[in-house]
């Protein structure tokens, strides 16, 4: 219906409108008296029963629902529903009359918005009035009279109109606010595109549902206690918008104004009862479907309310569970629609990406990790990361959202999976030469904003991701996989190294011990690498951090008969000859090491490696030429003596089929000057078939891994 349609009926005059507000007076007035005879709230029925007939569906039934509605409810509940719909005929005569036909695409201007409040400030009883009359003054009716005559004439009669309907509207909620009546006055308003009234309307009705009498259930007005209550609402509330959306895409009964009602009348807290949480869920599921903008508004109030500075307190909440988790999939259905046309500014306004980036920071607060857990952090982290490639005037924040992130390897699973789209008629040089230009332009940003481990992480799941679905690719390009495979693998290194330093090629990073195993030292032991171990679990080999054990007590009489024997040999040694060079015992001593040997070989060679960490400074200050000549009565003990064994080592376990192990020297000097290698060894399970299939490199699961096994 066109706009210029609307003003064909005449101007209504004052008698006329005096006409029209008699027989609405006189409803009201029954409807009050009925309430006020039977003792029944104004508001709603607080002795009805949960399995009642709502007055709603119950009111104009005919027939047989007629009778089934007056056998399973009282005739009082009858009597007050005949009164309501009187009522709301009434005020539906009043519009039909003053507007015509009904137009849902009716534009409200600011001049009728202002008549609309002028029309409900008009008082309705002496109450209301300002003067000095008083409720037993006989001429209160008149003198509300004239004083709403002088204020119509007052009024433009092109906008008395909307001034006529916010006034009926006032007399009506004046009498009563029972939730029946407020429903069917807000559908006669939608129906006929009176804004400013259906949004009073719409308060009342939320303010109503989320008022609870007993916070164990929801109040009478959501009966019959369905979470589809929201949903239904805001499908009555867009109907008009539906209707009209093929002709103009002006209605103002949007999506918006529904949630802005919503949050402005939600209590948000940690007392709603569960039912009140799914209805909300199941509102928010609905609205990102239809509106981008107010979904990210109904998120960013949800997170407000979860990721507070009282959040701690919610944690094991059950009511507040489910929305924690829902928040990770309205997360990743944002992602869904924003990475793909991310890169076109035009799609995303300004106030839609300010709150966003809202949503984001509040996420990352003290309260998001331990509310959500890594999966939270882990869509917070793909998402910050792909908006700070193309969002250059958020940057700041969103590289301050990404510090406050502890990346996995699984961080940006995600986004891999998003860059890792393959046409299948497209060749995998194409595809990979791709890929890696892209994830180069995203490793490039995240080094540039200092964001090291981010980065390393980013690798190391583009490295896990292709080895997880390497079976996927053609066998016919199998030369290609593994440079691609090696390729990744060396970028991996490459990114462990920035973010954790250069590191010798011998080496693995600083470990520091348990204090059990320091001995008093203060100093990071740097750990020699090269040890591998095959991981049955996760099928791959892994670095082994070294076992270190504590020194045991010898515990049965044999080896203390061996080690006192052991003892005595030393303490000849050292009584006999006091002042002597390394050198000159190891020539004095030649004769004398075979029955060393003999019994160093019946000792374990696991007790030596045992003691031999812990006491090789006391043992170099004992046996050190650099110590100089010995004290005249050394400590003779168990350390002194595998510290002697130390300097003048012996093969316990020789090569060959020779039966006498083979003697060497080591100098003191070179002890300890380069770590051991150890050769790479391959599964038992892999190595029959290590050319069939590729075993996946540790580097795809241990981030702190600095080098990958040589192959």
């Amino acid at each position: 219906m066109p706009a210029s349609s609307v003003e064909h009926h005449s101007q209504p005059t004052i008698p006329r409108i005096s006409r029209l507000m008699r027989p609405l007076r006189s409803k009201c007035t029954a409807l009050a008296t009925y309430m006020k005879s039977t003792g029944k709230s104004s508001r709603t029925s607080a002795t009805r029963d949960r399995s009642s007939v709502p007055l709603l569906a119950s009111a104009r039934a005919t027939g047989i629902r007629r009778k089934s509605a007056l056998e399973h409810s009282s005739m009082a509940d009858h009597e007050l529903s005949r009164h309501i719909y009187a009522v709301s005929d009434a005020f539906r005569n009043i519009v039909i009359a003053i507007f015509g036909t009904p137009c849902s695409e009716r534009i409200i201007s600011l001049a009728a918005i202002c008549g609309s409040i002028v029309g409900g400030s008009i008082p309705v009883t002496a109450s209301d009035f300002s003067g000095s009359a008083s409720l037993d003054d006989p001429v209160d009716e008149d003198i509300i009279r004239a004083f709403t005559e002088e204020i119509y004439e007052s009024v433009p009669s092109h906008y008395r109109r909307f001034s006529v309907v916010s006034h009926a509207l006032s007399i009506v909620l004046h009498t009563s606010r029972h939730h029946t009546l407020i429903n069917i006055l807000l559908d006669v308003c939608i129906s006929f595109g009176i804004l400013h009234d259906a949004q009073n309307l719409l308060n009342i009705v939320l303010s109503q549902v989320f008022t609870f009498q007993n916070p164990s259930r929801l109040d009478l007005v959501t009966y019959p206690a369905h979470d589809t209550y929201l949903v239904d609402l805001h499908t009555r509330w867009i109907s008009a918008d539906m209707k009209q959306k093929s002709a103009r895409d002006l209605s103002p009964f949007t999506t918006s104004a529904f949630c802005q009602a919503v949050l402005s009348t939600f209590p948000l807290s940690g007392d709603l009862p569960l039912p009140a949480w799914n209805a909300l869920i199941k509102l928010v599921n609905a609205i990102g479907r239809q509106d981008v903008d107010a979904f990210i508004r109904m998120i960013s109030a949800l997170t407000t309310f979860l990721f507070s500075s009282g959040a701690h307190r919610l944690a094991g909440n059950i009511c507040t569970g489910e929305p924690r988790l829902q928040l990770v999939e309205w997360l990743n259905d944002l992602w869904d629609s924003f990475a793909p046309s991310c890169a076109i500014p035009d799609l995303f306004p300004s106030q839609r990406l300010h709150l966003l980036v809202d949503v984001l920071e509040k996420c990352c607060t003290d309260g998001g990790e331990f509310a959500a857990g890594d999966t939270l952090s882990d869509i917070v982290a793909v998402f910050a990361t792909q908006a700070l490639i193309h969002l250059e005037d958020f940057g700041d924040r969103l590289a301050s959202i990404l510090r406050g992130i502890t990346p996995v390897p699984t961080t940006y699973h995600r986004l891999v999976l998003y860059l890792n789209q393959r046409e299948d008629t497209q060749e995998f040089r194409v595809f990979s030469e791709h890929f890696m230009s892209q994830l180069k332009m995203y490793s490039s940003v995240l080094c540039s904003r200092k964001l090291l481990k981010l980065d390393a992480s980013l690798w190391a799941c583009a490295l896990s991701y292709f080895e997880r679905t390497i079976k996927n690719f053609p066998q016919e390009n199998s030369s290609l996989l593994v440079e691609y495979r090696r390729k990744l693998m060396d970028t991996v290194d490459a990114a462990e190294r920035r973010c954790f330093g250069q590191t010798q090629p011998g080496s693995s990073p600083p470990v520091s011990l348990p204090r059990r195993f320091k001995g008093g030292r203060r100093h990071h032991l740097r750990e020699p690498s090269g040890h591998w171990e095959w991981e049955e679990m996760v099928g791959c080999w892994v670095r082994a951090t070294p076992v270190h054990k504590q020194k045991e007590r010898l515990g049965n009489d044999q080896p203390n008969l061996e080690v006192r024997s052991l003892r005595h040999i030393v303490r000849e040694k050292q009584t006999s000859h006091v002042g002597f060079t390394s050198a000159s015992r190891v020539t004095r001593n030649a004769g004398r090491r075979h029955s060393l040997q003999l019994t160093l070989c019946e000792l374990s060679d696991s007790d030596i490696r045992r003691s031999e960490h812990d006491d090789t400074r006391e043992a170099c200050s004992a046996y050190s030429p650099r110590c100089g000549p010995l004290s005249k009565r050394p400590r003779t003990n168990f350390s002194t003596l595998l510290a002697d064994a130390q300097t003048n080592r012996v093969v316990l376990h020789a090569k060959g089929s020779s039966t006498i192990p083979e003697k060497y020297v080591i100098p003191p000097a070179a002890s300890h000057s380069s770590p051991p290698t150890h050769r790479a060894v391959l599964s038992p399970d892999t190595h029959h078939n290590y050319q069939a299939e590729s075993v996946l490199s540790d580097d795809s699961l241990d981030l702190f891994a600095p080098s990958s096994p040589s192959q």
